[in-house]
């Protein structure tokens, strides 16, 4: 076993606790004292490191996983969580886009609720109608011209 394979598993534990305290910590600049007041000393600091650290926690993840053992890859290898990576881009291109204009149009519309449905109706909408529509921007945009640009490229000899 390669040294980054023995790692895997603390790298992953590493990984998820790091974006655990980053997302408290963020949490905690927009509602000061959420936490018993420890990241109050350093509210300022968010600002300067905030992403840098999500981002060090991003990259101990996909490490642990893409050089780890295979009891920690097999979860992220379901098929259904690959083809949710692979309409990825066109998920992230137009989910802003088709959530805002579903909030504009229909939410807004709805009698006051609690938080938690109001965030129900917006994970709805994102699996009917963000999903299917990237999905079909996939298959119809994306697809051909992954093929297109594979004609242009040149052949391996």
């Amino acid at each position: 076993h390669s040294v980054m394979e023995k790692s895997s598993p603390w790298l992953f534990v590493t990984a998820i606790s790091l974006f655990l305290i980053m997302a408290m910590w963020k949490l905690n600049t927009g509602q000061p004292h959420v936490w018993g007041g420890i990241f109050d000393e350093v509210i300022g600091a968010y600002n300067i490191v905030g992403e840098f650290l999500f981002a060090v926690s991003y990259g101990l993840f996909v490490s642990s996983i893409i050089f780890g053992y295979a009891w920690l890859r097999r979860p992220f290898e379901w098929k259904p969580l690959r083809w949710i990576g692979i309409l990825s881009y066109s998920i992230y291109m137009w989910h802003l886009l088709l959530l805002s204009i579903l909030a504009s149009k229909f939410v807004s519309h709805l009698p006051v609720m609690p938080n938690p449905f109001s965030y129900s109706i917006y994970w709805l909408g994102l699996f009917l109608i963000v999903v299917p529509l990237a999905f079909l921007l996939f298959a119809c945009i994306e697809k051909p011209g992954i093929r297109l640009g594979k004609t242009f490229r040149p052949s391996r000899a």
